[in-house]
């Protein structure tokens, strides 16, 4: 196989934490209290053995994953535990420079206590920060953000920004109580929580957290397992395959929509947004669901199609009356019942929907999105040829990058990361320039345009530099 003419950049790998080693940081940002409350809540080794005795099928509890890390191969298991072992074995592998997320420590923002979702992020980040920092001219690992509040969030930035950690990770969500347990047809029956996606409809303005992203130089990426798990998805209770096909791209989908109709991309044009590990062409999907509800629901077309005021009544009700008599002969009110038929739902006070975005044609709506968001996929995704103008119908390349998953069941073996993806060539599936893009230009382009200097000082910086900037 001919040796690629470019470095790989791996813009998703994993870590497996141990964490009795990070137990230390946690105990400093945590105080004794609220230490010892985390301890007690760590799950026995027994449960995750699989000897947990709870009766998932009365409860529906989802099938968790399970034998989810590859333990054939010890040399690359270790790897994934010692960084001074993964810094050796990346470039072995092939990959330059990997940005890599934690595993055991991913559900941290998730803690409903305030006290320890904001001091575990804090203590995990310094472990984070310590243990890896090291090795910065290989990797950087990803510091964790929580989100149920703004100030939380910026505070967190802040340490992030301070521990010298140049990526950061969000939830793909925040879930919320429900302040009125009023029914209605839109939850399902006894619901008491609801999700915010930071953008459209949030509980809080989030537009400070995101000027904080760039006034620290960091790029907006979206890991889901932060925080919650895709809630709605996971509905099986005897099999993680089922749970897991398609949950991570479409845990993304209502995060994408919301910060699109919403309008963050609007009033943050140089914000960069990664949605790490759900592939791409949900997107695609997404972005074309929108250009044609712009066509059919922009409130030009509302006014002139839609609206009740255009409806000549009278001139309706003589075609149904002549063409339909047996449907009108026993009605009382038979303007009642076409109206009835015809006029269903509540307007809203504002009838553009696509306010936010301030949008005048279906470019205008590709243009917010697409310059601005990327998108990682694993190296064997077929999928990913999605992500190209010629097979998408958006008339644009997508920001395609890589994200190995190495450390997960994703990638049993850390040396058939760039070969998996360079058979997207063989099949036909790429051009050598999009797997290009794929392996190490669009993940250059998202972090140096967050900050110019990221890859300063590592295995990739001369290439990376000249890869800078949105397009």
């Amino acid at each position: 196989m001919t040796p690629l003419d470019h470095p790989v950049i791996d813009a998703d790998g994993h870590i497996i934490e141990l964490i009795p080693a990070a137990l230390p940081h946690l105990r400093e940002a945590l105080g004794p209290t609220h230490f010892e409350r985390y301890r007690a809540a760590l799950s026995p080794l027994s449960d995750r053995l699989g000897s947990g005795g709870d009766d998932r099928w009365a409860t529906r509890a989802a099938q968790g994953g399970w034998w989810s890390s590859p333990l054939h191969n010890v040399r690359d298991l270790a790897a994934s535990i010692a960084p001074r072992l993964l810094a050796e074995r990346l470039p072995e592998v092939g990959i330059d420079y990997a940005v890599l997320y934690p595993t055991l420590a991913l559900a941290t923002a998730a803690a409903d206590d305030d006290d320890l979702r904001i001091g575990l992020c804090r203590g995990w980040n310094e472990f984070f920060a310590e243990t890896y920092g090291p090795f910065a001219d290989r990797m950087t690992t990803a510091g964790i953000i929580p989100m149920n509040t703004p100030d939380e969030a910026i505070a967190e930035l802040e340490h992030c920004r301070s521990l010298g950690l140049k990526v950061v990770g969000i939830p793909h969500t925040v879930v919320r109580p429900l302040t009125s347990a009023t029914p209605s047809p839109w939850r399902i029956p006894g619901q008491t929580h609801w999700c915010d996606y930071f953008g459209l409809d949030s509980a809080y303005d989030y537009d400070p957290v995101w000027t904080k992203f760039g006034q620290l130089g960091f790029a907006i990426t979206v890991h889901v397992g932060i925080g919650a798990a895709p809630l709605g998805w996971y509905h099986w209770v005897s099999s993680f395959v089922a749970n897991h096909v398609g949950s991570f791209a479409w845990a993304c989908h209502p995060l994408c929509k919301a910060l699109l109709l919403g309008g963050v991309t609007r009033r943050f044009p140089d914000a960069v947004i990664a949605f790490q590990e759900c592939g791409v062409s949900w997107a695609t999907t997404l972005l074309s669901d929108l250009v044609e509800h712009w066509e059919k629901r922009n409130a030009d077309t509302l006014r002139s199609v839609f609206d009740p005021q255009l409806l000549d009544l009278a001139q309706l009700r003589r075609y149904v009356s002549d063409y339909a008599p047996e449907l009108v002969a026993r009605l009382d009110d038979v303007d009642g019942a076409l109206l009835g038929a015809m006029l269903w739902g509540r307007k809203p006070d504002e009838i553009d929907e696509f306010a936010a975005m301030d949008v005048r044609s279906e470019r205008d709506i590709i243009e917010l999105a697409v310059p601005r968001m990327w998108f990682g996929c694993e190296a064997d995704d077929r999928t990913v040829v999605a992500a190209f103008a010629e097979h998408n119908g958006l008339g644009r390349d997508l920001n395609v990058m890589l994200g190995s998953d190495i450390s997960h069941f994703d990638t049993p073996d850390m040396d058939q990361v760039v070969p998996s993806a360079r058979r997207l060539v063989e099949k036909g599936l790429l051009t050598d320039a999009q797997l290009r893009a794929l392996l190490c230009e669009n993940a250059a382009r998202l972090f140096t345009h967050a900050d110019r200097d990221f890859f300063a000082g590592t295995a990739v910086a001369d290439y990376a530099t000249g890869s800078r900037g949105v397009r």
